[in-house]
């Protein structure tokens, strides 16, 4: 049978070998074959001592106990004992008695982080760094050039006085191209364009159809030139080719060759394939002038029959002549131009 253990007075503290076996054989702490020797009694009780947790209990070897180390009140360890994870403890300084942890150790080698990057960069890389970074006019930029050299070029007075404007409208002047020498090219305007001379200037397409060079003449000898004038529908018909499909009429003249006299010639233009007048005022021809540019009212096209289309008919009628002299010869000039 094993034996059993109990303490010889239960109401007391357990001191040094103080057992007694259930077979009634006690045990001399210095007897051969104790559980415990005669420091034991003062490691159990120092056992978790310390609030601030700086002893620590270490056994040697059964049944013997070294002595309590101090593992240190201001140390690493001590700090974070009661903590559940290293990071959420003290913070852990890596330092080294020379100033600089070697590669090997798992440093840099570097004591300060301008040694560092002159390390890196090389002494005159770093100075150029430093100089880039601290540019107040904006002429340095930092170039690697080579590794790991660096050099600031100066990146051109035109680049760094436009460099913070949103275009180059904004930035330096502008050079513009001409005949002889290149640089930028101005758009022209449709009245630069209707000029025709300027060598330095690009035309559009808007700008080309709005001018004068966009234009189509529709010229029409209504009645004979030597031929007296009288009144009609249809005295001559225009059929519109596809060339002048969406374009505009933008400007209507009439010419005779013998001016009326004792009243005024009254011209209207009808598209016959759209059924509607062209003119909201007619052309008229004062007596005694020949031309409708120097009528008393001047000729106006509706804004909403200007347009013409594939097809279209138009007619020229001659609603009134000269009451005591008709006049002779009609021309009747349409310009048209797209919109």
């Amino acid at each position: 049978m094993a034996n059993e253990f109990q303490h010889k007075d239960p109401g007391g503290e357990l001191t040094q070998a103080e057992f007694i076996a259930t077979d009634g054989h006690s045990f001399d702490s210095q007897a051969t074959g104790d559980i415990l020797y005669a420091s034991s009694t003062t490691v159990l009780t120092r056992l978790g001592k310390g609030a601030d947790g700086t002893v620590l209990e270490l056994a040697s070897g059964l049944p013997a106990w070294t002595a309590s180390p101090t593992i240190g009140s201001t140390s690493w360890a001590n700090a974070t004992h009661a903590h559940a994870a290293a990071n959420s403890g003290g913070t852990i300084a890596i330092t080294s008695t020379t100033g600089t942890l070697a590669v090997g150790n798992g440093g840099t080698g570097i004591t300060s982080l301008a040694t560092g990057v002159a390390t890196f960069l090389g002494t005159s890389s770093s100075a150029n760094l430093r100089a880039a970074l601290t540019d107040e006019t904006g002429t340095g930029l930092a170039v690697f050039n080579g590794s790991p050299s660096l050099t600031t070029p100066t990146i051109g007075s035109f680049a760094n006085s436009a460099h913070d404007h949103a275009d180059a409208a904004g930035g330096a002047a502008v050079v513009s191209a001409a005949a002889d020498a290149s640089g930028i090219v101005e758009l022209a305007t449709t009245a630069e364009t209707t000029t025709g001379t300027d060598a330095a200037r690009s035309v559009t397409p808007d700008g080309l159809a709005g001018s004068v060079h966009g234009e189509k003449v529709i010229q029409m000898v209504v009645v004979d030139f030597a031929t007296a004038l009288t009144t009609g529908n249809g005295k001559f018909y225009f059929h519109v080719p596809s060339t002048l499909n969406g374009m505009n009429i933008v400007d209507v003249h009439a010419e005779v060759i013998s001016a009326p006299a004792g009243s005024t010639i009254i011209i209207d233009l009808y598209n016959l394939t759209q059924t509607a007048d062209i003119l909201s005022t007619n052309l008229t021809i004062d007596a005694g002038e020949t031309g409708s540019d120097t009528a008393a009212a001047a000729a106006a096209i509706s804004a909403s029959e200007d347009d013409l289309a594939t097809n279209d008919v138009v007619a020229v009628d001659i609603d009134q002549i000269g009451s005591s002299t008709a006049g002779s010869g009609l021309i009747v000039t349409l310009i048209c131009r797209l919109p």
